[in-house]
């Protein structure tokens, strides 16, 4: 018979989480920043005055939409890309209303 093992590990304490995953002030500080900003920009994008220029190309038939639909994918891989640093710098998960998903549900 082999013995059963015990496991020691214990759950880390939200500061032994911050120390890991590099937060602290100045990493929480600039992840908030960088987290706010992602989500103002993307509600600014979301307002009809912005979002009627995208509307507008799309009136201009399949090459319109096709110009709309790529500037909006490569905004969205942006607003992914900073969301994904704010997180990795200790930032705050909280969601982000992209503006792809308002126009390209």
């Amino acid at each position: 018979m082999h013995p059963q093992a015990t496991s020691s590990i214990s759950a880390l304490s939200a500061h032994e989480i911050d120390q890991v995953s590099g937060a602290g002030f100045l990493g929480g500080l600039i992840g908030s920043t960088l987290h706010t900003a992602n989500v103002v920009t993307n509600q600014a994008l979301n307002t009809a005055v912005i979002s009627s220029v995208g509307q507008t190309f799309n009136l201009l038939g399949p090459v319109g939409v096709g110009i709309h639909q790529a500037a909006d994918t490569g905004g969205f891989v942006v607003f992914q890309t900073v969301e994904a640093v704010a997180t990795a710098v200790g930032g705050p998960q909280g969601p982000v209303p992209y503006h792809y998903y308002t126009e390209w549900p």
